[in-house]
């Protein structure tokens, strides 16, 4: 169906809702490709994710070692020397 104002003429676009003057943002209607599979996902990432900066901020960054100047050996090197 088109309308014809003003000498231009108008159609509907399928798909696109009706603006009315006076409103600044068309919010658009949900999208039908959301499905439970990638809610579950983005939310299994979530958790990870929070749980990394839980870590992070509590300080330990999850390698187990929560002093970085404390060596078991008394600070020697790790490369053992060959005397052949």
């Amino acid at each position: 169906m088109a309308i014809v104002r003003g000498g231009k003429q108008r159609a509907h676009i399928p798909g696109v809702e009706r603006v009315l003057p006076g409103q600044g943002t068309v919010i658009p209607p949900p999208s039908q490709s959301t499905h439970s599979a990638d809610i579950a996902r983005l939310k299994k990432r979530e958790k990870l994710l929070t749980k990394q900066v839980n870590m992070f901020m509590s300080g330990s960054g999850g390698c187990g070692d929560d002093e970085p100047g404390d060596d078991e050996d008394g600070g020697e090197d790790e490369e053992e020397e060959d005397d052949s």
